[in-house]
């Protein structure tokens, strides 16, 4: 196996989107893809123009309008 598929890095920010994209950027690592579960509260589109400025280019997002924690979704 590569180097590059051997594991997945978790990460958690919280705060607005361009400090979001910031500490996204700075834990990537150098992740060949980045899968990012965003509240409804970011803007996907911005979250991702502050993450290619950031040099962050191959992004998967999705976002939900509820919180989703180890015990499921929250009300």
């Amino acid at each position: 196996m590569s180097r590059a598929a051997q594991g997945i890095a978790r990460f958690h920010s919280t705060g607005d989107t361009a400090a979001a994209a910031a500490a996204i950027a700075a834990d990537r690592g150098d992740a060949a893809l980045t899968m990012v579960f965003a509240s409804a509260a970011h803007d996907l589109k911005q979250l991702g123009s502050e993450l290619a400025a950031r040099g962050v280019r191959r992004v998967i997002g999705a976002s939900t309008g509820r919180i989703i924690s180890a015990q499921g979704f929250e009300p």
